[in-house]
């Protein structure tokens, strides 16, 4: 059984449960207050090694292999006992984490394929594939992605939004 001492300090916001993720088979297993390990999902195509708690312990993200050799990210909730798949398909996504409200789940997914040619060959080369992705939680919750309005605010919206910008430098 492996226990990661980084997943151990990271992420057990009521600090009454653990997650670990054991190599054989390859699974991520959460040990409640009772001491008795419950399984959350297991992988038959490699190892499941990296996961996080939600803010309120009650879901708990992670990323597993899929047969492609990428992997998908995953939510499971400890009230239903249900996982819910968040990413699937062409891409490795991995690293979930929640944010500090509980409102966005953050992850690394290799999704940039910026070829370029090499000077001294023929070759491709990809650099920077990369990026950090945030998924919206609640179907309520806008997303910090949309897009914003460019058009000019009248004269009045202005001067309100000025105030009110200088009623926060204030407080």
């Amino acid at each position: 059984m492996a226990v990661s001492t980084a997943m151990a300090r990271r992420g057990r916001p009521d600090s009454k449960k653990l997650l670990y993720w054991d190599k054989v088979p390859p699974a991520l297993v959460y040990q409640p207050e009772d001491k008795k390990p419950v399984l959350v999902d297991k992988s038959d195509y490699g190892t499941i090694s990296d996961g996080s708690w939600s803010p309120d312990s009650l879901w708990i993200a992670y990323s597993k292999p899929h047969r492609r050799g990428s992997n998908d990210i995953f939510l499971y909730s400890l009230g239903t006992k249900k996982i819910t798949m968040v990413s699937s398909g062409f891409y490795n996504d991995n690293n979930p984490v929640f944010d500090d409200n509980g409102k966005f789940l953050y992850f690394i997914s290799t999704r940039y394929f910026y070829p370029s040619v090499g000077q001294l060959d023929q070759r491709f080369n990809y650099y920077s594939t990369d990026g950090i992705f945030a998924v919206t939680l609640k179907a309520d919750e806008a997303s910090p992605f949309q897009p914003q309005s460019d058009e000019e605010k009248a004269a009045d919206e202005k001067k309100d939004d000025k105030k009110g910008a200088d009623a926060k430098s204030a407080d």
